[in-house]
């Protein structure tokens, strides 16, 4: 029989693992529930402390990995030029894997890897690494049907493995860098006629208070910036081939990554930013079967 603590770091230990758990006392027992279909709400804030005067960050978001149609050598690609320009911080905007859709019963044939844990052995295996660098992570709509479909949080799992990839949490988290607040943000909705629109919209929603000097948006698989409610915005594109669905759809899909470079004040208000867009015009057909692990 097992002593209470003994129990307690048992289950910690799963939960560490990506297992979906909620552990609740009843008439003095324990008692635990598998969530299987439940994305627990949360608001994770990250906080790094930095000297510098001028800060870089690369951006990433939507790479999709797992799907016949990911870009991994355009993914190694985005991380070598991050190095040769001395970047050690990237967030990556959600949509690490492309999830396991049982809604959308064709979306299994997209697919070269199957269920939670071979996605997150394949992006422990492969998903670019390079020494000194971190990537910063949130989960989207494709990793969320990990739990959705069987209680399994693959970002939790990943970063046990791969400590230079720090999950953030599902859908939305604060990046914040001294008292800069850097929100990370992957909707769950369509996309709209207009680029803007969205961002738009999202910000508008916001009170005062809650808003952040920066706001970086996944999902949508476009690339923007601009200024709005004193916001610096950027809508991030993917780095995934257009895929038969996004075809169907008529959906636009703007590949590549971005770099940001700006100046804070103690206050964290930004004083100086500037966004370099770095597209890709071709994409690799049956990349997944030829590309290869970075690791620098």
């Amino acid at each position: 029989e097992l002593e209470e603590h003994e129990l307690l770091g048992i289950i910690e230990l799963l939960k560490r693992e990506g297992h979906n758990l909620d552990v609740y006392s009843k008439d003095g027992e324990y008692r635990i529930n598998v969530l299987t279909k439940i994305i627990l709400p949360e608001e994770n804030e990250y906080c790094v402390e930095t000297n510098l005067k001028k800060i870089k960050i690369g951006i990433v978001s939507d790479t999709h990995l797992c799907s016949k149609y990911q870009q991994l050598t355009l993914l190694n690609e985005a991380y070598k030029d991050f190095h040769s320009r001395g970047i050690n911080t990237v967030l990556h905007i959600g949509d690490l894997t492309d999830g396991d859709y049982k809604n959308r019963p064709d979306h299994i044939y997209s697919l070269f890897k199957l269920g939670a844990t071979e996605q997150a052995d394949y992006v422990c295996e492969m998903y670019p690494k390079i020494k000194g660098l971190k990537t910063y992570f949130i989960q989207g709509s494709h990793d969320a049907t990990h739990i959705k479909n069987g209680g399994a949080d693959l970002g939790k799992m990943v970063s046990q493995a791969r400590k230079d990839m720090v999950n953030l949490g599902m859908d939305t988290a604060t990046f914040k860098l001294n008292n800069c607040k850097i929100k990370m943000l992957h909707p769950g909705d369509g996309t709209a006629y207009a680029y803007s629109y969205k961002p738009q919209k999202i910000i508008d929603s916001m009170r005062g208070g809650e808003k952040p000097h920066v706001l970086l948006i996944g999902h949508y698989h476009k690339n923007l910036y601009m200024m709005y409610r004193n916001i610096h915005v950027l809508m991030i594109p993917s780095l995934q081939a257009t895929t038969p669905f996004m075809t169907r759809k008529a959906l636009i899909n703007d590949i590549g990554y971005n770099v940001i470079e700006f100046e804070i004040n103690k206050k964290g208000e930004v004083q100086k930013f500037n966004v370099e867009y770095i597209p890709f015009y071709k994409t690799i057909e049956n990349d997944y079967l030829k590309c290869k692990a970075l690791k620098l």
